[in-house]
């Protein structure tokens, strides 16, 4: 049984100018349906640009974003009733409290008392729900901020940095509440620079750089496009590596008895292994790498260049 994912978001060959510079090129997002999509790139290469246009507050040509399949001019209303959003800074009433700050939110929304109580549960905050804003550490203050982009019950959230500013305790209630949304279905795009916290929740990736996409997919199929690395422990590590050498393998030297290589994958190391066992060097030992993303990243930032 073939199994269909729907994009919830795309762009269109999206291109973004401001007075004359060119801040995005041909931009084609596609934001699967129940994912954690991370949005990747360097400090001003168009992030927080991008979301913007999702949202309607920078003005693009019409047929460049779609929501759900329905062209964003056309439908408006319908796609920011069913986007929340977290952009820069939460915004509330610091002299109020989470409870008086959604239940404020409820003028607009018209939600009701059950819902204020779900979200503040959702978000951890049902205990604090009474003290004054101004009194919540920073992490609580983001779990607010993420509560009242929940209050009425999108189906997409966009989350702009939203680990920006946050101790570790408050980056790990971000990243459980994440999971969790996506757990309840929810689609969550999130841009960030925080790579090894965004490949704990990510399930698709875009790099963005040099006003292009690099790299856009599932996350597993990205940290699996360079060479595997392995970690060889064997007897001979001298003459272990001069054979690398002598057949062209990446080595580099880590410890006395050990140092690590960079293969192809498809039974690459078998191959090593049976060069090794030709020159009767036994391997004792053999550990595959796990490629980080922040490595991945780079290389692909780097290749670039």
């Amino acid at each position: 049984k073939i199994v269909l994912i729907m994009n919830i978001l795309e762009t269109n060959h999206l291109t973004f100018n401001y007075r004359n510079h060119s801040v995005l090129e041909d931009i084609n997002l596609k934001i699967p349906e129940g994912s954690i999509y991370g949005y990747l790139g360097k400090n001003g290469e168009g992030k927080s640009t991008t979301i913007k246009i999702l949202l309607g507050l920078e003005q693009t040509p019409k047929n460049t974003v779609f929501f759900n399949q329905k062209e964003f001019h056309s439908n408006r209303s319908y796609i920011l009733q069913n986007i929340g959003c977290l952009v820069e800074q939460p915004f509330f009433y610091a002299d109020l409290s989470a409870y008086e700050n959604l239940n404020y939110l409820d003028m607009l929304y018209h939600c009701g008392q059950k819902r204020i109580k779900e979200v503040l549960e959702l978000v951890n905050l049902t205990k604090d729900k009474d003290k004054k804003v101004r009194k919540y550490s920073t992490g609580m203050k983001q779990r607010l901020g993420i509560a009242m982009a929940m209050f009425h019950n999108p189906k997409l959230l966009i989350l702009d940095e939203p680990l920006n500013g946050l101790d570790p305790q408050g980056v790990y209630e971000m990243r459980e509440l994440m999971l969790k949304l996506q757990s309840e279905g929810k689609t969550i795009f999130i841009s960030g620079h925080i790579l090894a916290e965004q490949e704990k929740i990510c399930t698709h990736i875009g790099v963005l750089n040099n006003k292009r996409l690099l790299f856009q997919g599932e996350i597993n199929s990205l940290l699996n496009q360079k060479k595997l690395s392995y970690l060889i422990y064997t007897d001979q590590p001298e003459r272990g590596m001069e054979i690398c050498k002598e057949h062209l393998i990446p080595v580099n030297r880590i410890s006395d008895r050990t140092f690590i290589i960079e293969i192809e994958q498809d039974g690459s190391f078998d191959s090593f292994r049976n060069l090794m066992q030709q020159n009767n060097i036994q391997i004792i030992f053999a550990d595959k790498c796990q490629e980080k993303l922040e490595s991945v990243f780079l290389h692909l930032i780097k290749s670039d260049l």
